[in-house]
């Protein structure tokens, strides 16, 4: 780790980029004393000290800077600036009335988010009054919400050095972070759901000739023929709502395989690849595991602008509340615990199952979704969510962590199979 108690000055020429390798728990500090710079498209404020945290991440220039770096981290080192003309032309299509779907694939770490960051960023600099709609599709994630979700929301500001802003956002508890085929079911229900409510925004938007930038698709990472199947009905999904094809990208990562899959399964639509994102890292599952950490922690606490006061809460089977899995809850992440069934037959994921208060829930994350018919429960968006920090006073009571003091509604609690340990 490197720690520069005092500044450096760095001058940064054009068209190239600062690379910070950075680790869970280093903290950059980084001012831009000259010239115009971007991270991820979002411009740095001049004269004004920029704190990045945990994760790598680039400063870029096309016109050359001057800036100032201090904090703490392992290194940095200069490369020439990477530009995507697929995104110049992306921002030229909203521009001339076509509002566009964009599906990011890729493998695991290929840098799909960064690049969806990228594309949200250049449409708000780029395209005027118009803004993206970002779906997370990777219930792995936990950009505004705690992993184990689907999610979208507007990007009406930047995405900072803090991350994805928490403006608005819609949220479905997938309630595991695999998609697999035991409940692809309940993945591709849920998703469409999300997408039906993506498709109405942005049509009244369009109605009103205002603000429908596009959408961006941050799916999965494809590592299994069963997740293609999985995207290819999703991008169908999305074709019967814009009904039109060319107004569908598929832009693979990093993967040349599946583009060629893609290429030859879905002709129609406007396949493009491009290389891993330069500068990414390939992040070991310690660090993915503490960076998703740090996502959840967000939710509940934060991250100073402004900082949340979360407050604890005694939730007791007498609360006008019930406990509900979607399909059968397991209490750890080991598939090896989940019951067995016999025929090869499988329960389906949208059904609830009761769950009873003790033990086995302790540490888990609940969803708070709106009492409505059990059938439908599946496919209520989350009001909010609840971590569960201990057991009371007996196996009726635990209590819970609130990200606010506000009473809780009369509602259902959908119990996550994502355990989340603060650190």
């Amino acid at each position: 780790m490197t720690e520069s108690p005092e500044i450096e000055i760095v001058s940064l020429p054009p068209y190239q980029e600062l690379r910070f390798i950075m680790k869970v728990g280093d903290r950059a500090l980084v001012e831009i004393t000259s010239g115009e710079a971007y991270s991820f498209g979002w411009q740095l404020p001049l004269y004004t000290q920029t704190t990045f945290r945990d994760q790598p991440f680039p400063i870029s220039t096309k016109h050359g800077c001057t800036l100032k770096v201090g904090g703490t981290f392992t290194s940095y080192y200069t490369a020439p600036l990477e530009e995507f003309q697929f995104i110049d032309n992306i921002c030229q299509s909203i521009n001339n009335g076509i509002s566009p779907s964009i599906f990011i694939v890729g493998a695991s770490s290929v840098g799909k988010t960064s690049l969806c960051k990228l594309i949200c960023n250049s449409i708000l600099d780029k395209c005027p009054e118009k803004y993206p709609i970002y779906v997370n599709a990777d219930p792995d994630q936990a950009p505004f919400c705690p992993q184990g979700c689907i999610s979208a929301a507007p990007i009406t500001t930047p995405i900072n050095n803090f991350g994805f802003p928490f403006t608005d956002p819609l949220m479905y508890l997938y309630a595991s972070t695999k998609v697999d085929e035991k409940r692809s079911s309940l993945f591709i229900g849920q998703l469409e759901e999300l997408m039906n409510h993506v498709a109405e925004r942005r049509k009244n938007a369009a109605m009103t000739n205002s603000s429908d930038g596009c959408a961006v698709f941050d799916f999965p990472s494809i590592t299994s023929k069963h997740l293609l199947e999985l995207l290819e009905k999703t991008i169908q999904i999305e074709e019967s709502f814009t009904k039109n094809p060319s107004a569908i990208h598929i832009i693979v990562v990093g993967d040349d395989r599946l583009y060629t899959n893609i290429h030859r399964s879905m002709p129609k639509f406007k396949a493009m690849k491009t290389s891993m994102l330069s500068g990414v890292i390939t992040l070991s599952k310690e660090m993915r595991s503490d960076l998703r950490n740090i996502e959840t922690k967000r939710y509940f606490y934060g991250d100073g602008n402004p900082e949340l006061l979360p407050t604890t809460y005694l939730l007791t089977k007498e609360d006008n509340t019930t406990l509900y899995s979607l399909g059968p809850f397991v209490a750890a992440r080991d598939e090896s615990m989940m019951p067995l069934f016999q025929g090869g037959a499988l329960p389906d994921p949208k059904v609830l199952q009761p769950v009873i208060f003790g033990e086995r829930i302790v540490g888990l994350i609940l969803a708070i979704v709106p009492r409505v018919n059990k059938a439908d429960t599946w496919k209520q968006p989350v009001i909010g969510f609840l971590h569960v920090i201990e057991l009371g006073a007996n196996e009726k009571q635990v209590n819970v962590l609130k990200p606010n003091p506000d009473p809780l509604p009369s509602s259902v609690l959908l119990v996550s199979q994502v355990k989340w340990v603060p650190k």
